[in-house]
Formats: C-alpha cells, structure tokens, sequence
C-alpha cells in the first residue's frame, strides 16, 4: 500500500518551502525540450491529407502543362502567314476542344483552327486570337490585328518542370497543397503520424456535462476545453475520463497509460492540497519529474516530467489556468511533436484603459477586450473578470490575453502592454 505524508493548502496559490519556482521562459524551453519530432509516418489518400504535415518532399511526376494548349477561346493560327498590312482572311480547317487525343497535323496550311480553352495547340501553330477579334464571314474568318507569336498559348512545362518540388516535406497541407498535388496525379501521400494525446481530468467532484449535478459537484468543463485546444493542434486525442482523488487509483491509472501515448495531459489535484495526488502517484508509478512549479499567475502547479515513452503535463484543476498551461507550454510541444515552427504565444502592444494594483513575483495573464483605439492608433484594452483562475467566461468574452511581468506593482491607465490577440 502506497503511503503518503499529509499535506496543508490547497489551490494554485498556496506556497511551499524548499521548491523555487522556475520563470515562464525558462520552463517554457524546459517543455519544448521534453520533447521531439515523432519518426512515425502513415500513408493517407489525398483526400483525406488536410490539415496534416507531409512527411518527405513531393515532386511534379510530369511537366505542367503537359502539352501546349489554349489560354482562351479563340482560333489558332500560324504567324507566319500574316504578311503585309490587314486585315487578313483564312479559311477555318476544323475544331478542337479541350479533352481531344490529337490536335490534327496542318501545320503550314494558310489556315485557322477553331479552338476552345484548354485545347491542344495543333503542331506548328503559335498563336491564339480571342474570338472576341475575329470575324467570322462565312467558312473564312477575318483578323484586324497581327498576332504575336506566343500569344493565348500555354506552353509544355512553362508552369511546373519534371521533377520540380511541389511541396515540401514539414509543410501542413492546406486545399491549396492539395489541388497542386491532385493535379499532378498524386492520389495518396505519406504524412506524419498525429501525435498520441491522452486527456484526463482529476476530482471527485467532477460531474460529466449531461448528467445531474450532485451538492458540491461541477461540470467537467477541463477536458472539453483541452480535448479541442489539442485537436486544433493536430494532435490524435484519447479522451481518458475522470480519475477519481485516490492514490492507489491514480497510480495504477499511470502505470496503464505510460507508453501508449506520447503525450499524456491532466488538469487538476497537482498542487499540494490533501487531495492532490497527481504528483505523488506519477513518482510512484515510476516517473520523473523535470520540473514543478512555475512563477505565472494563474497556473503555478504546472509539473512535467516523463515515464518510458510517455511525457506527462500536469495542469492545475482552474480553468483559466489550464487554458493558459496548455497556451504556454503544450501547444509548442504538440508543434515540436510534428516537426512545425513553434511560434510561441505571439504578442502585440496594447494600452491599459485600466488602473490596477498587484502583489509582484509572478508573471500575470489576464483576458482583456478591445475597447477601441486611442489618438496614436493604439489598442485600448480593458481587464476582464476578478483576477480569478477557476472561471472560463471572461475568458469567452475576451478579444485576448494581456501579461504584466512579475516585478510589475502597478498598472495605469495609458501603460503600455503586451497582449495576446486570440482569434
């Protein structure tokens, strides 16, 4: 039987000696560095490839186009019968539309050729005029201008060379990618595997939304809102439910998941209140630490660490602090995991149209709303909510998140401020 010593404070907020904690830099590098780019790969169809990031270069099989053909609708005809000053006159020998096998072989007959969009060019001529300035008189057609050699004609290869890079390997597909691949032939292509998420929350007093609230019970908002932030990513996610506040039953609960996923995410009793057993039962259960707690407000109790092949989150039980765990930290591995440029938590400037007092030593984030612009062009923001961590509505209200650095005291009207636009 697992023994655990007792334990005083609850929340995100409660101190604990001996146990410095670290900046959000630093344990921002400390997470990202957790982990690395996955070497699995799967072959998809191309239909079903959107969204998710090619595993090796794709190269044009084929020249582009693949022929000469028409740009317009028109008629083709040999330049070099166009001597001496107009109008000239030219009988029209035949028709061709797009999608014919063969364009007929005339060239060096003084003759037209009727021709639609994207029609082969017959060999040897050089040169469409829109049937917009041409007139047609009876069996001849009458042109006013002397065409261009070139002109309205898409030649072999003139878009794509053989063997030119279409797209490269790392990209995430976009319908753009897509259509270039498709038509180029491409009907399946090899893509990186999603990463392997697993998601749980932790508490007894948790409640699935849908069923009846019990005294002192809430809905599971947790695991809805980081299920989507880690789709969104373009993580494969397995959603593993409530753990109830039990050592024994938390311990086992890791020792089933490690090595299935390659990222394991909670939220939830990973402070140090009596209940909170998430750290405690990952040691047990035969993990490492890499790190606890970290100088943001809110989310102080964020710890990771790694068992076997499985990197382990642990995000506080409030809402807020959640969101902002997974914003700062596992967004960045989940784009490490699949070989993507991490961004970071991209920030803007703004101006405070609030007075605001706080204790220093941590960096703060807080939702704002935009309230318009000041004379200089600048982003009014507002403070939304009480500075709380377990509601998510000033966050659905907000336009962004804003940050105050943890040796900032005061905030005035007019300050300059770092700000996050969510879209």
């Amino acid at each position: 039987m697992y023994e655990l010593h007792a334990r005083t404070g609850c929340g995100c907020d409660s101190p604990v000696t001996g146990h410095p904690l670290m900046s959000v830099e630093a344990a921002i590098d400390r997470a990202h560095g957790l982990v690395g780019r996955l070497g699995r790969t799967e072959l998809v169809a191309l239909g079903d490839a959107l969204g998710r990031i090619l595993a090796r270069d794709l190269r044009a099989s084929h020249q582009m186009p693949s022929f000469d053909n028409s740009a317009m609708d028109g008629y083709a005809v040999q330049t070099c019968h166009f001597q001496g000053d107009g109008p000239w006159h030219l009988p029209v020998a035949t028709l061709v539309a797009a999608g014919c096998s063969q364009a007929p072989e005339i060239a060096g007959s003084a003759v037209a050729v009727r021709i639609f969009t994207g029609a082969p060019v017959p060999f040897g001529f050089d040169a469409v005029v829109m049937q917009e300035y041409v007139e047609a008189e009876g069996l001849q057609v009458r042109f006013t201008q002397r065409p261009r050699a070139g002109q309205n004609v898409r030649r072999a290869g003139e878009d794509i060379a053989r063997g030119m890079l279409l797209v490269a390997a790392g990209t995430r597909l976009e319908p753009r990618h897509v259509g270039l691949l498709a038509a180029n032939g491409y009907n399946a292509i090899n893509v990186l595997a999603r990463p392997r998420i697993g998601i749980f929350s932790t508490g007894d007093e948790l409640v699935e939304p849908g069923n009846e609230l019990g005294p002192a019970q809430l809905f599971d908002a947790n695991r809805a809102l980081l299920i989507s932030l880690a789709r969104k990513s373009g993580a494969e996610v397995m959603d593993l439910g409530i753990v109830r506040d039990d050592l024994v039953t938390t311990v086992d609960f890791f020792e089933k998941h490690f090595g299935r996923h390659d990222l394991l995410v909670s939220s939830g009793a990973v402070s140090v209140g009596g209940k909170d057993f998430v750290k405690p039962a990952f040691e047990l259960a035969g993990g490492t630490v890499d790190f606890w707690r970290v100088a943001m407000k809110p989310g102080k109790p964020v710890m990771f660490g790694r068992a076997r092949d499985t990197v382990f989150a642990g995000l506080p039980g409030n809402s807020f602090a959640a969101y902002m765990g997974y914003r700062l930290f596992i967004e960045g591995m989940i784009a490490r995991l699949q070989s993507l440029p991490v961004t970071g938590f991209e920030m803007e400037s703004g101006i405070a149209d609030f007075d605001w007092t706080r204790t220093t030593g941590r960096t703060e984030y807080f939702p704002v709303t935009f309230n318009g612009l000041d004379a200089q062009g600048n982003a009014k923001l507002v403070r939304l909510g009480h500075g709380g961590s377990a509601s998510l509505c000033p966050l659905g209200q907000s336009d962004g998140i804003a940050v105050v650095a943890a040796k900032t005291a005061q905030v005035n009207q007019g300050d300059t401020l770092c700000w996050h636009r969510l879209m």
